[in-house]
């Protein structure tokens, strides 16, 4: 019962930590992304289309 509680404080004590590093990390999107993104982007919307699986490659 003793190492359970004192794993539940470790898991605790990590989840603080991983919360503090996401709200203080930097955002993902770049200026490279953007660049990738926006002409295939621009394709589909004149197109009138569904995003494509290159549209998807870019944003992720």
């Amino acid at each position: 019962m003793i190492r359970f509680r004192f794993r539940r404080n470790e898991l605790a004590a990590e989840i603080a930590k991983l919360s503090q590093r996401l709200a203080c990390a930097a955002p993902t999107i770049t200026p490279d992304k953007v660049s990738k993104l926006e002409m295939p982007l621009n394709k589909q919307l004149h197109r009138g289309t569904r995003a494509s699986s290159s549209v998807r490659k870019a944003v992720a």
